[in-house]
């Protein structure tokens, strides 16, 4: 009896430790961006850019589910890859909140669709990141950056006008 106590006493802590240490929870889908349907297995990978680490490969479900934990002060791309599929990254800057911004830590849902390799489009916009996110210390709290996303939102914009002209006219029947 004293033993199961002790080892209860020892997960509970252990679960309380982890759930102080400062870190941003991500999770979130993969999935298609022509049907909506979630692809099974997809590539999901972060890399502390900071630091200069390679890249840390996260294993998915067969529902494009995944979580991982970043830890702070430091810069992180993550990169969404399929076969057939056009990869894409975010950028994610985990540097500026506080030792008390970061209690009971941080989460972002990060669903994200990817396309289909297209013959005769222009996807290198995509070799930027599709989208930069960072502390905003005023509303104490991570969030999307509006000027880099304006920035880029013509080009993405034509991408996908080139995408969806090239991805549906190709599923026209012939006459």
């Amino acid at each position: 009896m004293y033993r199961f106590h002790l080892i209860l006493t020892l997960l509970f802590s252990a679960s309380q430790l982890f759930a102080q240490e400062p870190n941003l929870l991500i999770y979130g889908k993969v999935n298609d961006w022509s049907t909506g349907d979630s692809i099974p297995f997809p590539s999901v990978q972060f890399q502390d850019v900071t630091s200069g680490s390679l890249p840390m490969l996260v294993v998915p479900n067969s529902h494009g589910r995944y979580e991982f934990v970043l830890d702070v002060e430091s810069i992180f791309k993550i990169i969404y890859s399929a076969p057939g599929k056009v990869s894409k990254f975010v950028q994610i800057d985990t540097r500026g909140p506080t030792a008390q911004d970061w209690k009971g830590g941080h989460g972002m849902v990060l669903n994200v669709a990817l396309l289909d390799t297209l013959p005769g489009i222009d996807f290198s916009v995509l070799k930027e990141p599709f989208g930069c996110c960072k502390w905003n210390p005023k509303r104490t709290i991570f969030e999307w950056e509006r000027d880099y996303s304006k920035a880029m939102a013509k080009r993405q914009e034509e991408l996908m006008q080139a995408y969806e002209k090239a991805k549906f006219s190709s599923t026209k029947p012939v006459k």
